[in-house]
């Protein structure tokens, strides 16, 4: 899992999990393998298929041009968000009820500042 903290464009397939947040807007431009979490006020741009889940909260946004194929989840403890389909084409598949509860303890975990992953290489200072 990488943290971003900084907005960025992502433009090939990391396979790992993300964590968007500090107001960061991230565009990811290719079809993404890995599930992203948005909180504190991100924006996150699916412009290729997600295979994972997206996870948002903290009155954070997702824009989405094609397929999110593991489910979206809004938490709305910390609060409002939003998720746009931003072509026709745009959908949502669902998750199952493991992989729901899985995401909620991590997205929980996120928030709190207990799981604290390292800095996408593109978010480092120098």
């Amino acid at each position: 899992m990488y943290k971003i903290n900084r907005s960025v464009a992502i433009s090939e397939d990391l396979k790992r999990d993300l964590v968007v947040m500090d107001g960061a807007v991230v565009d990811v431009q290719t079809d993404y393998h890995g599930d992203i979490h948005a909180i504190e006020q991100s924006r996150l741009i699916l412009r290729g298929d997600l295979y994972g889940t997206v996870n948002v909260s903290g009155n954070s946004v997702v824009e989405y041009y094609a397929t999110i194929h593991n489910g979206l989840m809004t938490f709305g403890d910390s609060g409002t968000q939003y998720a746009r389909p931003m072509s026709a084409s745009a959908h949502v598949i669902g998750c199952s009820n493991e992989t729901h509860a899985k995401n909620i303890a991590i997205h929980r975990q996120l928030e709190s500042g207990e799981l604290n992953p390292p800095l996408y290489p593109s978010c480092k200072t120098e």
